[in-house]
């Protein structure tokens, strides 16, 4: 319980940093809040999500 929540804290914190700084500098560029393995992982999985089909019901 304890490690499930310190790593909520370090996402809940990054959350809040990403917040506040994409307000003041909303051009500040992905590579000063995440690293290059961060920054892969998120294309590939916005690639498979625009490939995925939208379904409604």
């Amino acid at each position: 319980m304890r490690r499930a929540i310190g790593i909520n804290l370090v996402i809940a914190w990054r959350i809040m940093l990403m917040t506040l700084l994409g307000r003041e500098t909303p051009e500040l560029p992905a590579e000063i809040l995440f690293s290059d393995v961060e920054l892969r992982t998120l294309h590939a999985y916005a690639k498979k999500k625009i490939k995925t089909p939208f379904v409604t019901r």
